[in-house]
């Protein structure tokens, strides 16, 4: 949104968690379209320490009935439309079935949306069937991705190599230390940040996937995309407490994103 894209936010809600997100979100000026539930939304803490390391507790969330999915479902595919991208994300609560994604993916493309999944486990393999345009496995969650680990750079072009193969055109892979990995059937790079270590690594796979969509959606090729999305990755890192950034700041920010190929 910090962007300047008109952005929806859908989901399931419930209880004053799910009040407290949606109070959040319309602050920020951001559409939203949620389903309530009767369950309370979960809370998840992120302890992130000076030196990067970060500990998560995540709580597995309200039970979801069929009736909440089929409504969520009906409101997903009549709010796809005027939009040109669905980024598809997060892990699937519990009573949702494993193909939601995969079913979601396919209505977006049914109607000519850019389909982008960041995922794991079960669902994202299973989505995967739906061959969405962009993936990025969330590897901090699900380090091996198709069997293949993500640890080092032979793996992680492996990885991308067998997406490849189902149909995919974009793979987005990060890594420890904040750097990500881009690959398309043309180019096969790696971004890092000069000089300036990536703290926050929760935060910064987000913020590289909305700069990396953003710049997309504004017709730039995928280097320059990826150099985009990395000077975001490095301005909110300068400010961790800010949690987004505008055009302008990002832009000091651009020298300081390298790009290099992979071998």
């Amino acid at each position: 949104k910090n962007l300047g894209q008109d952005v929806l936010a859908l989901g399931l809600v419930g209880g004053f968690v799910g009040e407290t997100i949606e109070e959040k979100l319309q602050s920020q000026r951001i559409s939203i379209a949620f389903k309530h539930i009767d369950g309370l939304t979960r809370t998840n803490i992120i302890l992130t320490e000076p030196n990067g390391r970060h500990t998560e507790v995540l709580e597995p969330g309200p039970t979801i009935s069929e009736s909440d999915i089929d409504q969520f479902l009906a409101s997903y595919e009549r709010s796809l439309s005027g939009y040109e991208i669905v980024i598809i994300g997060g892990s699937v609560p519990p009573g949702v079935r494993e193909d939601i994604y995969k079913d979601m993916i396919y209505l977006a493309k049914s109607k000519g949306l850019f389909t982008v999944l960041n995922a794991h486990g079960p669902a994202f393999i299973k989505a995967l069937e739906s061959m969405p345009d962009l993936v990025k496995p969330d590897v901090r969650l699900t380090p091996d991705v198709l069997g293949i680990s993500s640890a080092k750079p032979q793996g992680r072009k492996q990885i991308a190599q067998r997406l490849f193969s189902m149909g995919i055109s974009k793979v987005v892979i990060g890594c420890d230390d904040g750097s990500h990995s881009v690959y398309s059937e043309d180019i096969s790079v790696e971004l890092t940040a000069a000089n300036h270590k990536i703290t926050n690594t929760v935060i910064s796979g987000d913020a590289f996937l909305a700069g990396l969509i953003d710049a997309l959606q504004r017709k730039r090729s995928l280097s320059e995309a990826a150099l985009w999305a990395m000077a975001i990755e490095i301005a909110l890192n300068q400010k961790p407490e800010k949690r987004w950034a505008t055009p302008e700041e990002v832009s000091g920010f651009l020298s300081l994103a390298k790009l290099k190929e992979i071998s």
